[in-house]
């Protein structure tokens, strides 16, 4: 049932010209699929302990940053508004359940909330920039065959 009203709503947005910005939980996990297992990864960092804020600083600089950056712009966007949409609307079960899904080599850290190591990872992505969502109606979930479309 959701899928047909979001596309009905997705079309007469499109019509009224508003810029939807579109999400999707697995743009998270890809954050996230830095972390996980990589035969390239330094190996220095396996075996960091996320409770640690200097590793956790080093995971995020040498890890999910050059991750991101590595993905193509419009790829770019919408990790960067999914992950708004997930810190304003999603709760703790939700946000856990991503992190878990990208099976990351390092349990989250245990002494903040997953809210605030999603809100600790958009400080770093994107320094001095608010997450805060006053117009949820923009946001768009586009269905999963689309997550590399333009």
């Amino acid at each position: 049932h959701g899928e047909h009203t979001e596309t009905l709503w997705y079309h007469t947005a499109r019509k009224r010209g508003i810029n939807m910005k579109k999400i999707n939980d697995s743009y998270i996990s890809m954050l996230w699929q830095a972390l996980s297992e990589d035969p390239n990864m330094d190996t220095s960092l396996i075996g960091l302990n996320l409770s640690n804020e200097k590793s956790l600083s080093l995971a995020l600089q040498k890890l999910i940053k050059p991750s991101y950056d590595n993905c193509p712009y419009f790829i770019k966007d919408r990790c960067k508004n999914s992950l708004a949409y997930a810190i304003n609307f999603y709760d703790e079960k939700l946000l856990s359940r991503l992190y878990e899904s990208a099976i990351p080599l390092f349990d989250p850290p245990n002494n903040m909330s997953m809210k605030e190591l999603y809100i600790t990872v958009w400080g770093y992505l994107f320094p001095g920039e608010n997450f805060s969502i006053n117009n949820p109606e923009e946001y768009v979930e586009i269905p999963f065959n689309e997550l590399y479309k333009k």
